[in-house]
Formats: C-alpha cells, structure tokens, sequence
C-alpha cells in the first residue's frame, strides 16, 4: 500500500512530466501557426522520441506531424526517424 506522501509525489511526478510535454507542444503548434514547418517537425520528433511522453501528447503531435509534413511516405520517414 502507497502512503500519502507517496501519492502526492507521484501525482507531482506525473503533472511535470504533462506539464513539460504540454509546453512543448504548444511550442511545435506554435511553429505551425507560424508556418515555421522546419522548426515544428524536428520540435515533435523530439517530443515522439521521448520515452515518457503521455500517450495523449503523442498522438497530438503525431496528427500535427501528419499536418505538416507532404505526402505519406514523408510521414512514414519522419515517424521512423523519430523511433516510433
């Protein structure tokens, strides 16, 4: 059994690591909005890459990845250049 100080640790662990993801990818949205498409594609292959990214975050990038990049093929590439 988890103790209460545990609990909250891990709670605080958790709202980081989302925190930290989330930021990131307001940041790589924001090159999109920017038509920063160079910037936004090497800012999500390093949120893809990341083993700890939340699985929520990752799909959403992924989808904006998809936005940004020509053609399936180029999306394949960049999906595999990222390890997924």
């Amino acid at each position: 059994m988890t103790s209460s100080l545990q609990q909250t640790l891990q709670k605080r662990i958790e709202d980081e690591i989302w925190t930290t993801f989330a930021e990131a990818y307001k940041e790589a949205d924001g090159y999109y909005e920017e038509d920063k498409l160079d910037e936004c594609i090497k800012k999500c292959q390093e949120i893809i890459g990341a083993g700890s990214c939340p699985r929520y975050v990752k799909i959403s990038t992924l989808i904006l990845l998809a936005l940004v990049v020509e053609g399936e093929r180029d999306f394949r590439a960049a999906r595999t250049e990222a390890g997924m």
